[in-house]
């Protein structure tokens, strides 16, 4: 990846502007086929493949989990990192192609080889690519170089504290929690202790830890003003949490090895030990400059420290609603990323005239804004779905003070070192920290004291929906460029300005959960009540009857004192996707005391009809056969099905396993036939009938007078069956709807007709220019499963078509 150039400077009242990232795309190249020996002059070049979690899936299920307590979310944690598996899977992989492994992390892996071997492997190393064949240990294959973002960058923190209604007169706002960040620059750190003890009052002595990541220095600038996204990160998080410790990450500017994506993880994995509620990103750049590499490769990072109870905020950009044109040139409507990934709260910009009427704000002209170009509309932003025109995530989540001339005071001495050192900045660069602050100081405020909570988007947008909810301050005029903003929620300030203490019991939310489908019309709920937040929200205090379909708002109905255990979908309901909501009003003080409304939901899909399952296998080569299987699964479909899977041989059990993947390539180890049978299970747990599918090797076949078995390389197993004789006669049985033969066309081959019994059902013509071998013909096809034989004659019709060659056969 190139280095980037600094982009065009603004007054010191502005923001830095973000410079592009270099794409990061190339075409898949297969890792299969011959490696290319090193020479010794040859020049050498490295990639670092980021190594996929060890259960993505249960990775996804842990974001969404509540109630659990840091240790038991820590534990699930430590399961869930790239196993021994992973780095045997991919080293195996790459020495066959006299590849080499030089660094093995946790979460990655340096490959190193001779430069026309790795061009192979990975098309340009400066933008590599995944193979397919790395596909399962692997998320993504990254440069070992090359920047990958640029920052985003009066008010006091107090008055922050205020607009966002979070104890403003609270001196210890953020004590016991902890606010990481993540810099791609260093800083002069002494700064912090200036700015706490020159620039706040009261006078603040900061708790700052710096960790720095192998080649980054947390005490020299980037060259590029990096300096001042630092002050401005840190001094924030100073300003607003002032009892907050603060744990800043430094990492080089780059998308492989110990670079921006590493700093993501570790701030993951040090979260239970250092109590990290909130990690504050301010580094970014346009989807398009970004790359799905690096995309892939973050989104996994920012999923895991989600997992791990960090809430992400990111800043949505500084360009408006044009946020690629730094990189492209290009005034389309683009977005940000991180701000886009579904993982992370994306934090837009307002302009705050009077922070004590929080009403006054107006959306800021550079707030970043939009609908992603690549991730899907996440189920929490249902509520919104009207604003995407492609059902895809929209950016931002919420919004925050971001106008430079109503900014926050910061030092650098660093950047002025002749001149005024404390100069007033602003951008979404401020937002973000001074939202990760707010969350942090009120989750201490409220007597949390375990870290962090992890996804708050649930609540952030089932508190917005709530006609009752006084947990936003909406923004409603102004806009970004492309789009306005207006009641409720908008492309340029989101759900709006939160309001913390409002915020604060929907946090505390319990969450409903049921399966995602079933076969059954009763349902079984679980309400999972929230640990902590004890002064908030200590008990549940009623419940409704579970509604489906619509509910009330009101709470009206919640009249139960414990909640709900199952759902009656009706006896006579059609299959299809139904909403099932109870209402629970919690025993806090809001309302008068009358506690608070909460209104959860979820969705299940009723599906009571089996899927199809399909199944097939061929031969791949001499030595090799692939067995291959597919479902189908009439409408309402409940998702995709997993595999019940066996591969036998006369000898006995090849492969057996449930699973997700829809193939296997297996060693033909004997002149021997193999058989799969499949069954899909959908996830309501409807399983199909059984599909099978059978393969025999040429010896397995029957043969009349005139056929004989020719050994020979290239052919599966290593021979196939000839005959010159007109005539020639031989014969097929099994059990299936479709059979097939692998033969050999060539120059001097003649036609093979095909009967069942006395019928001709076929005439195949096996004649061609060239020698090939294992062409699949299919010999007869029926849409019905029955046992039937095949007899197959050979036929020559000239004089130069001397041989019919077959080499296997299928039945499925």
């Amino acid at each position: 990846m190139r280095p980037l150039t600094q982009s065009s400077r603004k007054a010191f009242m502005s923001l830095l502007r973000r410079a592009p990232m270099t794409a990061v795309c190339a075409a898949l190249v297969t890792l299969a086929g011959a490696a290319v020996p090193a020479a010794a002059a040859e020049p050498t070049a490295s990639v670092v493949v980021a190594l996929r979690v060890a259960d993505p899936s249960a990775l996804a299920a842990l974001v969404h989990a509540t109630g659990l307590s840091a240790a038991a979310r820590h534990a699930r944690l430590a399961a869930l990192v790239p196993g021994t598996y992973r780095h045997a899977d991919v080293g195996r992989r790459v020495a066959a192609l006299g590849l080499r492994v030089t660094r093995s992390d946790t979460w990655t892996m340096t490959v190193t080889g001779p430069l026309p071997a790795m061009q192979a492997a990975f098309g340009n190393v400066s933008a590599p690519s995944r193979p397919a064949s790395l596909a399962a240990s692997a998320v993504a294959v990254l440069p070992t170089r090359g920047r990958v973002a640029h920052p985003l960058a009066a008010v006091t923190g107090k008055d922050l504290r205020t607009a966002y209604d979070a104890d403003p007169n609270n001196p210890s706002f953020g004590q016991n929690e902890t606010v990481a960040t993540v810099q791609l620059s260093g800083w002069r750190s002494s700064d912090l202790t200036t700015y706490g003890q020159q620039d706040l009052t009261p006078k603040v002595t900061p708790s700052y830890t710096p960790i720095a990541l192998p080649g980054a220095n947390p005490n020299v600038s980037d060259g590029q003003h990096g300096d001042a996204e630092v002050a401005l990160d840190q001094e924030t998080l100073l300003a607003v949490a002032p009892a907050a410790a603060q744990r800043a990450y430094f990492a080089p500017n780059n998308d492989g090895g110990k670079g921006f994506v590493a700093a993501v993880h570790l701030v993951g994995q040090d979260a239970a030990a250092h109590d990290i509620a909130a990690l504050s990103i301010s580094w970014g750049v346009c989807e398009a400059g970004a790359g799905s590499q690096f995309m892939s490769a973050m989104d996994q990072a920012l999923q895991y420290a989600t997992a791990a109870g960090v809430t992400v905020f990111a800043a949505s950009g500084d360009e408006g609603s044009s946020d690629c044109v730094d990189t492209t040139g290009s005034v389309a409507p683009a977005v940000d990323y991180p701000a886009s990934s579904p993982y992370v709260v994306g934090v837009g910009g307002t302009t705050l005239p009077d922070p004590s009427t929080p009403s006054t704000a107006t959306a800021w002209i550079g707030s970043g804004g939009g609908e992603s170009s690549r991730t899907s509309l996440p189920s929490w932003q249902q509520t919104v779905k009207a604003k995407s025109r492609h059902g895809r995530r929209l950016v931002p989540d919420i919004a925050s003070d971001a106008n430079p001339t109503d900014g926050l005071v910061v030092y650098d001495s660093l950047r002025f070192p002749n001149g005024k050192t404390s100069n007033t900045v602003g951008g979404t660069s401020l937002g973000a920290p001074t939202q990760a602050a707010l969350l942090a100081g009120s989750l201490a405020a409220a007597g949390w004291t375990n870290g962090g909570i992890g996804d708050i988007h649930p609540a952030l947008y089932s508190a917005a929906a709530s006609s009752g909810s006084n947990s936003f301050t909406d923004t409603t005029s102004g806009n970004n460029g492309a789009y306005s903003a207006g009641a409720g929620f908008d492309l340029v300030t989101g759900l709006g300005a939160p309001r913390w203490s409002g915020l604060l019991s929907w946090l505390g939310s319990f969450a409903l959960t049921a399966p995602a489908a079933t076969a059954s019309t009763t349902v079984a709920l679980s309400a999972t009540l929230p640990l902590g937040l004890a002064p908030t929200n200590p008990t549940y205090r009623a419940w409704s009857a579970p509604f489906v379909g619509t509910p009330p708002a009101s709470c009206a109905d919640a009249t139960a004192t414990s909640p709900p255990t199952s759902a009656d979908l009706g006896a006579t309901s059609a299959d299809g996707t139904y909403t099932v909501s109870v209402e629970g009003i919690d025993g806090s003080s809001a309302n008068g005391g009358a506690g608070g409304c909460h209104v959860i939901q979820t969705k299940v899909v009723l599906d009571r009809k089996a899927p199809t399952a399909h199944a097939s296998l061929r031969p791949a080569s001499a030595t090799t056969a692939v067995a291959s299987w597919s479902s189908g699964d009439p409408a309402p479909s409940s998702g995709s099905p997993t595999y019940v899977v066996s591969v036998t041989d006369g000898g006995g059990t090849v492969y057996s396993a449930t699973t997700r993947a829809t193939s296997l390539t297996f060693k033909a180890t004997s002149y021997r036939s193999y058989h799969v049978n499949v069954v899909a299970v959908d996830p309501a747990g409807n399983r199909s009938r059984t599909a099978s599918a059978s393969l025999y090797d040429d010896t397995s076949l029957t043969y009349g007078t005139g056929w004989r078995s020719i050994a020979a390389a290239g052919y599966f197993r290593g021979s196939r069956h000839v005959t010159t004789l007109q005539n020639g006669a031989a014969s097929m049985a099994g059990t299936g709807s479709v059979y097939l033969a692998y033969v050999t066309t060539c120059p001097t081959c003649g036609k093979l007709d095909v009967y069942i019994g006395n019928t001709l059902v076929r005439v195949i013509s096996m004649t061609t220019n060239r020698t090939h071998t294992l062409v699949p013909e299919t010999l007869y096809s029926s849409t019905t499963v029955a046992k039937r034989t095949l007899s197959l004659r050979a036929k020559h019709a000239t004089t130069t078509e001397t041989a019919v060659q077959i080499d296997a056969a299928v039945v499925r």
